[in-house]
C-alpha cells in the first residue's frame, strides 16, 4: 500500500483528506470496515457515501461484525439478560447489532455484493454451526 487514510465516519461529509489535489474524490482499491460499523448510527450511510464516491470500480470492501446472535448472548436473552460489557459483542460502545442476515442486508442496501463470508471461531473450522458460534462474520464485498 501507498497511503492509508482514517477518518471520522459519524461526520457525514467526506474530508479533504479523501480528495486530490483538483479536489475530486480519491478512489481506493480497498476500503475496510473492521469492528467500525457497529459504532455508527448510521451504518448505511457511511457504507454508501465511501461506496459510491471513493471505492475504485474493481475495488474491495472488507467488513467484519460482530454477531448478536452467537450461542451465549442467545442463552442470556432467553433468561432475561442483556448486559452491555467493556468489550467484545456486547461493547458498551455498539450502538447497532447485527446477525449475518442483519449484516448482509446492511451490504446488498449499500450497493454492494458479498463475494466471500468468513464466520470467525471453532464452529466454522470444524464446520458446526458457524452461524451459531461465529464471534463475527467478515465480508469481502464489491460493487454490484
Amino acid at each position: 500500500y501507498e497511503k492509508t487514510y482514517a477518518w471520522d465516519l459519524a461526520d457525514k461529509k467526506i474530508p479533504r483528506q479523501a480528495r486530490d489535489d483538483r479536489n475530486d474524490f480519491k478512489k481506493f482499491d480497498y476500503i475496510i470496515f473492521l469492528d467500525v460499523l457497529e459504532h455508527l448510527a448510521n451504518p448505511l450511510n457511511a457504507l454508501k457515501t465511501l461506496v459510491k464516491h471513493n471505492l475504485k470500480k474493481r475495488g474491495f470492501v472488507i467488513i467484519s461484525l460482530p454477531n448478536i446472535a452467537r450461542f451465549e448472548i442467545r442463552l442470556q436473552l432467553l433468561f432475561g439478560k442483556f448486559n452491555y460489557t467493556p468489550s467484545g459483542i456486547l461493547h458498551q460502545d455498539h450502538l447497532r447489532h447485527f446477525t449475518y442476515e442483519t449484516g448482509r442486508h446492511l451490504i446488498n442496501a449499500a450497493g454492494l455484493k458479498i463475494v466471500k463470508t468468513i464466520p470467525t471461531g471453532l464452529g466454522h473450522k470444524i464446520k458446526i454451526f458457524p452461524n451459531l458460534t461465529a464471534f463475527q462474520f467478515i465480508y469481502l464485498c464489491e460493487k454490484k
